[in-house]
């Protein structure tokens, strides 16, 4: 059975991108009680972000999920890998400049997952950013293309390499700390053959703390000029 952590069946809890990590009984599997008097709910703990002492929290099968309208989550960052080796950002909150028409993630670790702007209008700008809880270290930022259609999907770089900014502190000022440098010199036309899943990295000359990071730059077009958009796999933060 697939379980879900559901911010609504957790009050005084955080959301989804307050979850620091799933406190692992071995290995990377938690333990999982049943909660007395409940049908289909599960007691585990979690780290909370910003808290030392883990707390409590109730997860239910990934069909009863969301039923009270609250945010869910399947898949949450293990207490290891939230600490070691795995993205900062796994555990934010995802947002961009338009919705588009693919229902994917970019903070799930899968490059073959992937969302897009498309909206069928232009743009001179179109952005991918995940902000967290609380600020947090970061000196490493990895941004992966999506994929590459007809008529659009990469960034145009012809007047200057997509952007990478942060919020220092919750819903701050963006700024802007550097450009994806390694991305190729692309058009609105032309993507330079740009791989789906391609991943471009700005390392920061020292280490920063960030409630938010956000790529963004100039929509392409591909052969269909009177609409442009963008697209997005992941966008990645490590403290080195």
């Amino acid at each position: 059975m697939v379980l879900a952590y559901d911010e609504k069946l957790n009050p005084g809890l955080p959301g989804i991108d307050g979850i620091a990590g799933v406190v692992p009984a071995q290995g990377n599997l938690p333990e999982l009680k049943p909660v007395a008097g409940k049908t289909l709910q599960w007691e585990g703990l979690i780290r909370v972000a910003g808290e030392a002492e883990p707390k409590k929290a109730i997860f239910v099968p990934f069909a009863e999920a969301g039923a009270t309208g609250g945010q869910f989550r399947v898949w949450l960052p293990t207490e290891a890998k939230a600490k070691v080796g795995g993205s900062i950002l796994s555990r934010g909150t995802e947002s961009r400049s338009r919705e588009g028409n693919v229902a994917g993630s970019i903070v799930d670790g899968d490059p073959e997952s992937f969302v897009v702007t498309f909206d069928g209008a232009m743009r001179d700008e179109d952005w991918f950013a995940v902000a967290l809880a609380a600020p947090e270290t970061i000196k490493r930022i990895v941004y992966m293309h999506g994929r590459t259609f007809h008529d659009g999907g990469w960034f145009d770089a012809s007047a200057g390499k997509p952007k990478v900014q942060v919020q220092r502190e919750k819903g701050g000022q963006w700024e802007t700390v550097g450009t994806l440098d390694g991305y190729p010199a692309t058009t609105a036309a032309n993507s330079r053959g740009i791989a789906d899943g391609q991943a471009f990295t700005l390392r920061l000359k020292d280490p920063i703390k960030a409630a938010a990071v956000r790529v963004l730059g100039k929509p392409a077009s591909g052969d269909a000029a009177r609409q442009a958009f963008a697209s997005c796999a992941e966008i990645q933060a490590f403290p080195e």
